[in-house]
């Protein structure tokens, strides 16, 4: 009730650390992992001679005692059970897709999700919003993308690619907010992270005032943290943003609305860029 980080599955196969439990099927493990989101790792009797048998599973991971600590060689025989890990159990790589415009200039919107998620070794999907002509002086030229091919994009990823989480960037018309919250909810969507993209760094406005609202209402709510700005605080506090003292009033008066977590993004205050 108090939300579990992950499961660990067993006994697997006989074990000396467990002699009272009664082995758990590899089908029975395959149903527990269709019954949540959650990671989970089998435990119980797993070694190198029986790690092949989790080919094809949907277990995340494995955890063992005796086949590293009781081996004459440590070192070697966690390399050896590393590779079969990496042979045998489904890719460790995290999923992730960004929700957001594309920045031409590459130095926002998808294209910096794409680069920051390759860089911390996770696979990146995008869902574009919105195509802009950009570079560091200003944009210069929005193009909004359909209501439905927005919706035709994460479908196509959710129903293949089921991502491990999602980050929602920017998003200037209320129809695509309602269109993302509508199919984030259809699938179930897990670790979501909302950057409310109202202000371009160089100033521009990229959302529309109903949009605005339309993200406050129903995307807001389903967030697991959101990552405001100053300015885009100030909106959704409804107060101006001076000291730091003034981002944890914000952070409070946010948090009357919304049971998740709260970033605020200090950069662009003059002398320091803390978040808090």
């Amino acid at each position: 009730a108090n939300g579990a980080d992950y499961l660990g599955i067993g006994t697997m196969f006989a074990t000396t650390s467990k002699e009272d439990a009664t082995p758990v099927s590899l089908e029975t493990m395959n149903a527990i992992m269709d019954a949540t989101h959650l990671p989970a790792v089998a435990i119980g009797g797993i070694s190198q001679k029986n790690l092949s048998e989790f080919k094809g599973t949907k277990i995340d991971g494995i955890a063992v005692i005796s086949a590293i600590l009781a081996q004459n060689d440590i070192r070697q025989a966690a390399h050896a059970l590393r590779n079969g890990v990496n042979l045998y159990l489904r890719s460790q790589i995290k999923k992730v897709l960004t929700i957001a415009g594309s920045d031409s200039s590459g130095g926002a919107g998808i294209q910096a999700d794409l680069k920051t998620m390759s860089a911390l070794h996770t696979y990146g999907m995008s869902a574009i919003t919105a195509l802009t002509a950009q570079n560091t002086t200003g944009v210069y030229g929005i193009m909004d993308i359909s209501p439905e091919f927005l919706k035709n994009q994460i479908d196509c990823i959710f129903s293949d690619i089921y991502p491990d989480a999602i980050k929602i960037g920017m998003v200037s018309q209320p129809q695509l907010v309602e269109c993302i919250a509508e199919r984030l909810s259809y699938y179930k969507a897990k670790n979501i992270v909302v950057d409310p993209v109202m202000v371009s760094t160089s100033g521009s406005q990229l959302m529309q005032n109903d949009a605005t609202v339309k993200l406050l209402e129903c995307l807001i709510p389903l967030a697991d943290i959101v990552t405001p700005n100053l300015s885009e605080a100030e909106i959704m506090a409804e107060m101006k943003i001076e000291t730091k003292e003034d981002m944890v009033k914000a952070a409070k008066k946010i948090a009357q609305h919304y049971h998740g977590y709260i970033l605020i993004k200090g950069g662009h205050f003059s002398g320091n860029a803390d978040d808090l």
